[in-house]
C-alpha cells in the first residue's frame, strides 16, 4: 500500500510552489484552462480537494460505484464545507433560521453534469484557452441557475 502524500505535497502538486498569492493564481489558471470538467476539479481548491479525496471519495469508492461516490463527495462538499460554515453557522449565530442548502444542491447539479459530460467523452482539449475558460464559467453558471430554480420551487412548496 502506498504511503499517502501530505497536504503540503498535495498542494504543491496541484498549485505549484511559491507564495500563497502565486499558488492561488496557479490554481485559477490551471482550473479554468483545464481540458475537461473533471480536470477542472483536480486543480480547484487543493485543500478541499485533498480532504474530500482522502476522507470522502476514497472511502465511498470502497463500496459505491464511481458515479455515486462522485455525487456523494460533491454533496458533502456543498453541505459540510460550504453551507454549514459559510451560511448556516453565521445565520444561527445571528439568531436567524437556516435556509435551504444552496451549495449542496448546486454541487449535486455540478456532479451530475460532470458525470454526464465525462461519460459522453466530451472535452475541451482542442479548444483555445479563452473558449475553455468561458466553457467552465458557463457550466458553473448553468448549474447554479438550475440549483436556484430548484430551491425556489422547493421553497414555494414548503
Amino acid at each position: 500500500m502506498a504511503t499517502p502524500i501530505s497536504l503540503r505535497e498535495f498542494i504543491t502538486i496541484r498549485a505549484g510552489t511559491g507564495k500563497p498569492r502565486g499558488r492561488i493564481t496557479t490554481m485559477f489558471l490551471r482550473a479554468f484552462n483545464a481540458p475537461t470538467l473533471a480536470s477542472f476539479w483536480h486543480y480547484w481548491n487543493p485543500v478541499y480537494g485533498y480532504l474530500l479525496a482522502r476522507y470522502v471519495y476514497r472511502p465511498a469508492r470502497k463500496f459505491l460505484p464511481r458515479s455515486i461516490a462522485v455525487i456523494w463527495t460533491f454533496s458533502c462538499s456543498g453541505l459540510f464545507l460550504h453551507d454549514l460554515p459559510f451560511i448556516w453557522l453565521p445565520r444561527l449565530l445571528q439568531g436567524r433560521g437556516i435556509p435551504l442548502p444552496i451549495f449542496m444542491v448546486w454541487f449535486i447539479y455540478i456532479s451530475l453534469g460532470l458525470i454526464m459530460v465525462e461519460s459522453s467523452g466530451f472535452g475541451f482539449r482542442s479548444w483555445n484557452k479563452p473558449t475553455r475558460i468561458l466553457a467552465h464559467f458557463l457550466f458553473l453558471g448553468a448549474t447554479l441557475l438550475l440549483a436556484s430554480i430548484t430551491l425556489t420551487h422547493l421553497a414555494f412548496l414548503i
